[in-house]
């Protein structure tokens, strides 16, 4: 066992793994030791805002998920639908029932917009 860990390129993964899956632990609430008697309105009212960004925010797992496998996915695929477009943009030059600009927008535009302007962990692609 102790020989696998001789090999740089293992040990960089494993780094990078252990600090996505520390990154992702889910924390506790902070103050929560305190007693009821020292909550105020003031605190009901931020609780009840944190519970509503909660509800709508993707968790830490999440995000570390998106930002360690899928935009890196998204980045080649990406890449090779921007290539099937330069390959394919001479013959779509010459057929008239194919829209160039369209194609630009499905190959291109939509895979670019996908990996690297929606936010962390919106796998729906709706926000941007």
């Amino acid at each position: 066992m102790v020989e696998v860990f001789r090999f740089h390129w293992f040990r960089f993964p494993v780094r990078v793994l252990v600090l996505a899956l520390t990154i992702s632990l889910p924390t506790g609430v902070m103050g929560a030791e305190q007693g009821s008697d020292t909550a105020d309105e003031t605190d009901s009212m931020v609780g009840e805002m944190a519970s509503e960004a909660a509800a709508t925010q993707p968790s830490n797992g999440i995000k570390t998920l998106d930002a360690v496998a899928v935009r890196p996915v998204t980045f080649v695929s990406s890449l090779f639908s921007t290539g099937a477009f330069l390959f394919s943009l001479p013959f779509a030059a010459f057929d008239p029932a194919i829209d160039p600009r369209k194609m630009r927008e499905n190959l291109v535009d939509y895979p670019y917009g996908y990996t690297f302007k929606r936010p962390l962990g919106d796998f729906d692609g709706s926000a941007w």
